[in-house]
């Protein structure tokens, strides 16, 4: 069953809004050639339409699913994410920034190319309702692959607290609290028994997606779903953007959940792990490390440049050990020797 956390996407409206204030449609047409226009070829129906004309869900469901908290599976910076009842392929995702009175009655759905033949948690529709605490501004919900697993680790402290006041958000547990450090070890632990080729298949599909402009955000660890009975990672929440990129080494910061290490070895405060704790947890990262280097080299992939989170990788205490030194031209050394920079 899917469980979610935070969900970074940013927030997005149906079509352009002018300066008049007036929504700029996309023309339904296609200019070709000199003389000649051509209708665009609309996309198919997508599986979720089919479903939710056959349920009539826009007019018997959708009010119910976004106005009842239990369907609530994940709660980000930008987004919210529901789980669908009665659906297990799909979910919604909506910004948090669009108010909560939308005119349901005359909610549609729009359809997104369906270009991606894997499933990376990518939407296949939209549907479109205008909300009423922005004098009638058209929004949208996304309609969302449904991917398996439950998310690795805890997201960035900015997730869980307030941009403005540095509070915690409402519902939303301490970082440091006990939970978050048993999830951040029981993921570390089911993380190092997966497979080499499980961290392989993770790498071609970042590489698919990649090629056809998804990018994944690589601060946080959420956005990687552990499914342990397929024994597969997989990826979510990752943006269509205008030339994306691979960070590998963002993506070891990802899977060893290392932004959250020192909060969990933390000897201040009243929930200190022990130090056998504290010892299995870098021991479970180690042998995480050695796997996807090993994918690494076995895709013929390389880690090229020094990106932030692969820096906050290189300077932590797990990598310290991993590499036997504390001085970072002694890891990158390291690395080089292993064949992944």
């Amino acid at each position: 069953m899917l469980q979610i956390n935070p969900i970074t996407s940013r927030v997005s409206f149906l079509g352009k809004i002018q300066n008049n204030g007036n929504i700029k449609k996309p023309l339904a047409l296609t200019f070709r050639g000199t003389d000649t226009f051509e209708r665009e070829k609309k996309p198919e129906k997508s599986s979720f339409t089919k479903w939710a004309e056959d349920t009539k869900f826009l007019q018997k469901g959708l009010k119910e699913t976004l106005q009842n908290e239990e369907n609530i599976i994940g709660k980000g910076f930008f987004n919210i994410a529901y789980k669908i009842p009665n659906n297990e392929d799909y979910i919604l995702r909506m910004s948090n920034y669009l108010g909560s009175d939308f005119d349901y009655e005359n909610a549609s759905i729009e359809e997104k190319d369906q270009k991606l033949s894997i499933n990376i948690g990518q939407p296949v529709a939209e549907i479109k309702m205008k909300s009423n605490d922005y004098h009638g501004i058209v929004c949208n919900v996304e309609v969302l692959r449904k991917q398996k697993g439950k998310s690795i680790g805890n997201p960035p402290p900015t997730v869980l607290y307030n941009e403005y006041t540095g509070k915690l958000k409402e519902g939303e547990k301490p970082y440091e609290d006990i939970s978050r450090k048993e999830r951040y070890a029981k993921s570390l632990h089911q993380l190092k028994e997966l497979p080499v080729s499980a961290y392989e298949d993770l790498i071609d599909v970042i590489q698919e997606a990649q090629k056809n402009g998804y990018g994944l955000d690589y601060l946080n660890s959420n956005n990687l779903l552990l499914d342990v009975e397929n024994k597969s990672i997989n990826p979510i929440d990752m943006d269509y953007e205008k030339s994306p990129r691979i960070d590998y080494g963002g993506l070891l910061y990802m899977l060893t959940n290392i932004g959250y290490f020192s909060t969990y070895s933390s000897t201040i405060g009243d929930n200190t792990m022990s130090n056998e704790k504290i010892k299995q947890a870098v021991d479970d990262t180690l042998v995480i490390v050695d796997k996807y280097i090993k994918a690494m080299v076995n895709k013929g992939v390389k880690v090229k440049g020094l990106s932030p989170q692969f820096m906050d990788f290189l300077n932590s205490f797990p990598c310290a050990v991993f590499c036997r030194s504390f001085n970072l031209e002694d890891k990158l050394e390291k690395f080089k020797e292993l064949g992944i920079c």
